[in-house]
Order: C-alpha cells, then structure tokens, then sequence
C-alpha cells in the first residue's frame, strides 16, 4: 500500500519522541545540514555547499560509544563534529529552517524574494526570534548573536533557493509543517511563550495539508 505522508525529518523534537519509545540510553542526537532536492526519482541533486553533520549524546556527554561512531563516520569520509552541545546546534538548525520554510512556504517565494522584500524580511527575522525565545524558555543555550547571524547567513545563500516544504508545497506533497512552525507554536502554548507569527504560518499552511492528504483533526497548536 502507498501512502503520501510525510516523514517528520527536521523536527527539533525527533530524539525526544525516539526516547519515549525505545528510552533514552540508546538515542544520540544528529543534525545535517545540505541543500539538496529530488529532481526526479532516484536523481538526488545537491545545490550549494558541503554537506555537514554534527552528533553528540543529548546530556552533553563525550562518551566512548559516540567517539567510536564518530569515528567511523569521518574514517567513512564524513565530514562530521562530535559535539558536547548537540541540543544548541539542533536548535540553531531548527531556527533557521522555521524561518526559511515557513515564510518561503507561505508566500509561495524563494528565498531571495523573501529576504528582498522589506515586509517579508521583517516576517522572517520574527519567525526567528519566536524560535530563540521558545529556546531559552526551554534553557537551551543560544548565542545572544543568533538571529542576525543566522540572517547575515541567509543573506549569502543562493536567491533562488527554495527550501523543501515550498518544493513539497508545489508538488501537492504532505508538510513537514507539524514538525517546524507547528512545533514552535506548540511549545510556546505549553510555555506561555507568544508565537504569534509562527502560529499564522501553521494555521495557513496547515489549510493547504490535508490537500495532499493529510488531516487537520487532532492538530491544534495547542
């Protein structure tokens, strides 16, 4: 049987739910960033920069057992860091791709567009921010400089980019919109932290889900 769901793959939240299923000990957290797309089936196509990958136990811990996978990954010729703040650079991932998703997405625009205009640069520097304060209330440590470095990263980036919820979007295909804006809207609810802009981007694009399949039932940001 087919289905048209879509894998959850760049929550921030992944590990937490792998834990709750399997329990804690035998979860390490990783983060890769790449931009890449599929230009048709079995053609996977990567359009800027090398690819990066980070791991790390989620307390922090340098353990034996990561060091040996670790190990195994760069003798693999990974380019891959061990890292003792696994959750930080989660988060700094998560921040940018709620961004860069959720208002690509939402204004139907590549990334360029977005940032070139000054409405919808203002939109996704708040999307951010949101991010950041829904971080914190969590006490996960992010740089004070986040936000405008994140910016000045997107910045440089390729204007025609298009991040993969917008290409999924164009296709008809399920989002990953429960994973990211959602998420924040999410946590911020549970944590009495305001997120007005990411719950506009989850309630709009949530509206266009259930179009490829999926369901708003049993999906408030509560």
């Amino acid at each position: 049987m087919t289905t048209n769901k879509k894998p959850q793959t760049n929550g921030v939240d992944n590990e937490d739910k792998i834990a709750d299923a399997i329990g804690k000990t035998p979860v390490l957290a990783g983060a890769i960033s790449i931009e890449s797309f599929v230009a048709e089936p079995g053609l996977i196509k990567q359009t800027m920069g090398p690819v990066m990958m980070a791991m790390g136990e989620m307390g922090g811990e340098i353990t034996p057992r990561a060091r040996k996978i670790h190990t195994a990954f760069v003798n693999a010729g990974l380019k891959c860091e061990l890292s003792d703040r696994i959750q930080e650079i989660l988060w700094n991932k998560f921040l940018f791709i709620c961004a860069t998703g959720g208002v690509c997405s939402v204004t139907r625009a590549s990334l360029g567009e977005v940032l070139g205009f000054e409405a919808t640069r203002e939109l996704y520097v708040s999307v951010m921010k949101e991010v950041a304060a829904v971080a914190r209330a969590k006490e996960i440590n992010l740089a004070a400089d986040l936000v405008s470095r994140t910016l000045a990263q997107a910045d440089g980036m390729n204007k025609a980019t298009k991040p993969s919820m917008l290409r999924d979007l164009e296709r008809g295909k399920r989002l990953e919109i429960n994973a990211l804006n959602g998420a924040v809207s999410r946590f911020g609810s549970q944590l009495s932290v305001p997120t007005p802009v990411n719950d506009f981007i989850y309630a709009s694009l949530k509206l266009q889900d259930p179009k490829a399949g999926g369901s708003t039932r049993g999906s408030g940001i509560g």
